[in-house]
């Protein structure tokens, strides 16, 4: 048909994060809690653009007029190339919207979803826009990216909240004072949390200087505090283990993207991602690195959800 071909998925047992040559991701942030569809109107071999069939509503989405980017290794199955209907997850990372475990819109999954064995009701997703401020006390940081209308700040001090990926997203209505700002600016700010992740409001320039590192802003509701609440019980949720790649990796704990998403409640608190732990790291793993691909089991608490009996796929 002369039509190009997007590359088939990888062989299960292999990951495709491990080929030579690839520059490393940037944090990725899920904006969607269900699969978007769309076609593909380009494909250069390595990489591509989908059209979504309905718009996305995300800051993200006017940087490349709409169209989502697409790498092969985020391709799970073979996909017939240009002008094929194709079914995706959709994620921001700060330089516009891309399409992850994208596949023909018609096709069965990879591996099957898990499920809890008992009946799940789903929760209600927050409504896009609806802010909840965590803590009552500002936190410092240094404008990391501006793009005219919406930035990235990466705080002085790291922030546990399952909703952190690192930097805190700020939009141009949330500053106070001096506009324009530019990259490298110091500010000051309250941090609040939606749908969409951790955002900063009543962003105001800061002559401090920058802080040294300190214990982590625990923020894990409307309290700012330094100690890190109990999450209670743990509760299995796979008979078998499951796999995924190594999102983000802080030394101590990091976050684990699973290849297919975990049909649970509690997901939504962290966009599909699950929390690991390095006590919950199994055998001599050497230093996880992002990127890497993880065997584990799903455990649920009152937090949310994590991985136990983790070990290098």
């Amino acid at each position: 048909c002369g039509r190009q071909r997007a590359p088939a998925a990888v062989a299960v047992g292999r990951s495709p994060f491990a080929m030579k040559g690839c520059p490393p991701q940037r944090a990725r942030q899920r904006v969607l809690p269900t699969r978007c569809t769309g076609r593909i109107t380009d494909w250069k071999g390595k990489f591509g653009w989908i059209c979504p069939d309905t718009a996305i509503n995300h800051p993200e989405a006017k940087m490349h007029k709409g169209q989502v980017y697409l790498s092969q290794m985020d391709v799970e199955a073979e996909i017939a190339g240009v002008g094929a209907h194709v079914s995706f997850f959709v994620y921001a990372d700060g330089t516009g919207l891309g399409a992850m475990n994208c596949r023909p819109a018609f096709a069965v999954p990879v591996m099957p979803p898990i499920r809890k064995p008992s009946v799940v009701v789903k929760e209600a997703f927050a409504v896009p826009g609806a802010k909840q401020r965590l803590g009552t006390t500002k936190v410092t940081g240094e404008i990391k990216v501006w793009k005219g209308g919406f930035g990235w700040i990466t705080p002085d001090q790291p922030v546990t909240h399952p909703l952190f990926r690192g930097q805190i997203y700020v939009k141009s209505s949330d500053l106070v004072g001096v506009q324009p700002i530019q990259a490298g600016a110091r500010v000051e700010f309250f941090i609040y949390v939606d749908s969409q992740g951790i955002g900063a409001e009543e962003c105001m320039p800061s002559d401090s200087p920058k802080q040294t590192p300190t214990p982590p802003v625990v923020l894990m509701g409307t309290k700012s505090t330094l100690q890190t609440p109990d999450p209670g019980p743990r509760e299995r949720l796979t008979i078998v283990p499951t796999t995924g790649e190594l999102l983000d990796w802080k030394g101590s704990f990091g976050w684990i993207k699973p290849h297919e998403p975990v049909d649970h409640p509690q997901a939504v608190k962290r966009n599909g991602n699950i929390y690991v732990a390095k006590k919950d790291l199994q055998g001599e793993t050497g230093p996880l690195h992002v990127g890497q691909l993880l065997q584990f089991h799903v455990f649920v608490d009152s937090s949310g959800l994590g991985a136990e009996e983790c070990m290098p796929f």
